[in-house]
């Protein structure tokens, strides 16, 4: 986030020096998503992967100004909104490789002590492909089940 120097132009140039001391605070603090740079004072950086950062945080700019014997205190506040992309990520639809022949096409029968090997396609969320990185919301846990009633069932959790 970057609020861009505010730059002073002395018209006429008088010479006198302008000088300011910014500081930021955040509520709650200390606040991880939220990074800022004493080079760069008008500047925050806001970045996480940690889903714990998740929040709302109150950001204030202060700054000590100091013109021509003359000095005041302005500042501003606002929020930032952190959010954890994967609470409300979807998977991208994807299928099982082709098994089965005849009439058991599309159907895995596992009988104990046999393998079935099966072509698959770890499906996307739209959380990892936003960001370039499907491991961002974690490591993906897939089930294949059959219930009693036959009803569909989900075959991957996050």
């Amino acid at each position: 986030m970057d609020l861009v120097s505010p730059g002073f132009v002395q018209r006429p140039a008088c010479g006198y020096t302008l000088n300011e001391v910014i500081g930021w605070s955040f509520n709650p603090s200390p606040s991880p998503p939220i990074q800022t740079d004493i080079s760069k004072p008008y500047e925050l950086l806001i970045s996480s992967t940690t889903n714990s950062d998740a929040a709302v945080y109150t950001a204030k700019l202060k700054n000590a100004v100091t013109y021509n014997a003359q000095s005041w205190l302005p500042e501003i506040e606002f929020t930032i909104t952190v959010i954890d992309p994967c609470l409300t990520t979807t998977l991208t639809p994807f299928t099982l490789g082709v098994v089965g022949v005849g009439d058991a096409y599309g159907t895995i029968t596992q009988e104990a002590g046999q393998t079935i090997e099966t072509a698959f396609n770890e499906p996307d969320d739209t959380a990892g492909t936003t960001v370039g990185d499907q491991s961002i919301c974690g490591p993906k846990t897939y089930s294949i089940v059959k219930r009693s009633d036959d009803s569909a069932q989900s075959l991957v959790t996050i």
